[in-house]
């Protein structure tokens, strides 16, 4: 039996399934497999799998078009190994990620293992201002600690910190699940997806569905509640160990677009055999928007799961106003439909739908350049991959490859719980500065370009 099961749900995206899984192949740590699950796709996708010769993968295909949650179960009955992991058929591992977790959670019986995520844009996505984009996560793994205090987030059990490796830190489940619930506090994101799962985590959620793991139509969001309600404790490393992609097709390319965002909202509800009442909360007036689908979600595995469990309730005001903080980032014909459907729920609760702070509207752009904060630290670098030569996420994991935080900062500097970051794109040149010492001369002269620093 291996180490890790990766397991890889694909549909109709043979273009960029190569490329995943070549990130994951090409990990340094091989006690490994690969289940690629393909949910009815045409002969490209098998003939994609069948150009690795490599023992490790595990291909099955669906004879029928199922529901997302239905194609994770049936990759999740193949594996076989002692920890569970899912990312999509555009997202990637770090070389190194399955190396890194092994080594910090040998001795320690982790239940829960999740990690920080760079984010990349493949160059097919619908909005031209987000195409071969990438966004990079360089704060050294200890800072994520210093965002947030014990005293503060109730939810970091400082006293294992001494036999945990520096920027791995031991987090209260329940406590998570508390802010995840109730829309408030720190909210560490640890289902299947981007994380690891322990084979027990799994028995556990199983035998209270009565034998199913993806037993809500949000896969990811389904099991992210049930692993926290579960489990005790989770593992969490301050740094990126994975890459969240966004292609064509998927649920993340659709930013910025409202065909896209329309015909991926319409073919969910009708793949997930549920009405749209079913899915949404029901609290409210039913309204087809993401936020409320994964509201919806939340309130269905609560109900499911723990019912009367009356440490864990629906924060469904604080809801309504983390959901106004994202209006913006739909696309500009239903912003005013989301505005207005937030206001009527907040009056439904009693509220006033006048007190909710909508941000003020700023078209997304194609952000060049380092985020830092007020002591001048590297926090994220933003880049226009085109420069670059960019075309794939293995190309966009090699160039988060030479940022590598424990590289660019030898040591930790305490971080000041009252500051709050700024953009200053001036440190790229230091940034650059620091990177020019292990990167190829061809790198760092393109990394200029992609800083806007030409």
């Amino acid at each position: 039996m291996p180490k890790f099961s990766v397991c890889m749900p694909t549909r109709e995206r043979h273009q960029t399934l190569a490329h995943s899984m070549q990130t994951v192949l090409q990990q340094t740590y091989e006690d490994f497999e690969l289940i690629v699950q393909d949910n009815c796709s045409s002969d490209e996708t098998r003939e994609v799998v069948e150009q690795f010769d490599d023992p490790r993968i595990i291909y099955n295909r669906s004879d029928e078009r199922i529901s997302m949650h239905a194609n994770w179960e049936q990759a999740l009955n193949l594996t076989t190994g002692d920890y569970v992991n899912y990312i999509g058929d555009d997202d990637a591992l770090m070389p190194d990620c399955l190396e890194k977790a092994a080594g910090m959670m040998e001795g320690k019986k982790a239940q829960l293992f999740t990690w920080q995520a760079h984010t990349y844009y493949w160059p097919n996505v619908p909005d031209q201002a987000r195409r071969n984009h990438l966004t990079l996560d360089v704060r050294p793994p200890a800072m994520w600690g210093e965002y947030y205090s014990p005293e503060k987030a109730q939810i970091d059990r400082s006293d294992r910190h001494g036999e945990l490796a520096p920027g791995l830190f031991c987090l209260d489940s329940k406590r998570v699940l508390h802010n995840w619930l109730d829309h408030s506090g720190v909210r560490v994101y640890v289902p299947t997806y981007h994380s690891l799962v322990s084979r027990d985590i799994i028995n556990k959620v199983r035998a209270l569905t009565g034998g199913t793991y993806f037993f809500n139509a949000l896969p990811d969001f389904g099991t992210l509640i049930a692993n926290l309600f579960v489990a005790d404790e989770v593992f969490y490393y301050g740094a990126a160990l994975s890459m969240t992609g966004h292609a064509g097709g998927s649920g993340g390319g659709t930013h910025g677009n409202l065909e896209s965002w329309t015909q991926h909202l319409t073919r969910f509800i009708s793949e997930a055999g549920q009405t749209p009442e079913e899915l949404l909360p029901k609290v409210f007036e039913p309204f087809l928007w993401n936020p409320a689908i994964l509201a919806g979600c939340f309130e269905n595995v609560k109900r499911d799961l723990f019912p009367n469990d009356t440490r864990f309730e629906m924060g469904w005001e604080n809801f309504l106003r983390s959901a106004a903080t994202q209006v913006n980032s739909e696309p500009e014909a239903v912003r005013e439909d989301c505005k207005a459907w937030i206001q009527k729920s907040l009056a439904s609760l009693g509220a006033d739908p006048k007190s909710v702070d909508f941000p003020p509207v700023e078209p997304w752009t194609r952000q060049r350049g380092t985020l830092v904060d007020p002591l001048g630290r590297a926090c994220f670098t933003y880049l226009d991959c085109d420069p670059l030569g960019v075309e794939t996420i293995v190309d966009a994991v090699d160039v988060a490859s030479q940022f590598n935080t424990i590289t660019l900062h030898g040591g930790v500097i305490p971080w000041p719980a009252s500051a709050a970051a700024s953009v200053a794109s001036t440190r790229g040149s230091n940034l650059l500065q620091r990177v020019a010492g292990r990167a190829p001369r061809r790198f760092v002269k393109a990394a200029k370009i992609a800083l806007g620093r030409n």
